[in-house]
């Protein structure tokens, strides 16, 4: 993943202080797991229904992050989610909690469009 973000900066202009991992499910366990491995090169993190893996709450995490959960409460992992913001607020991370209806599913675009102006007004 590291290696990875190297060539999107390289081929791209980034604000290295606003980088933003993002991820729907295991997508989103993977956006926690690059901000625990890489935290100098994570600033946010957008979790849509997925959990934190409950190792990375060992050993160490990185401290003062921000968090957007998009959590649907008929989502089996919703209390998993509901555990992880109150583990990184412990850290802390300032969170947004966002809820839509659907389970677990990709969130609509609406509650999308409400994390990133959320973040815009955060990450200054």
């Amino acid at each position: 993943m590291e290696a990875e973000l190297n060539d999107v900066e390289n081929a791209f202009v980034i604000d290295t202080t606003r980088v933003i991992f993002t991820g729907i499910s295991g997508g989103g366990m993977g956006a926690h797991a690059v901000s625990k491995f890489f935290p100098s090169r994570v600033r946010a993190i957008v979790i849509n229904t997925g959990m934190m893996e409950a190792t990375f709450m060992t050993g160490g995490y990185p401290e003062g992050k921000i968090v957007v959960f998009l959590a649907s409460p008929t989502d089996f992992r919703y209390a998993e989610m509901k555990r992880d913001r109150s583990f990184l607020e412990q850290h802390h991370w300032k969170s947004h909690w966002i809820e839509f209806a659907g389970g677990h599913t990709m969130a609509p675009a609406a509650v999308y469009e409400q994390a990133a102006e959320w973040l815009d007004e955060n990450l200054r």
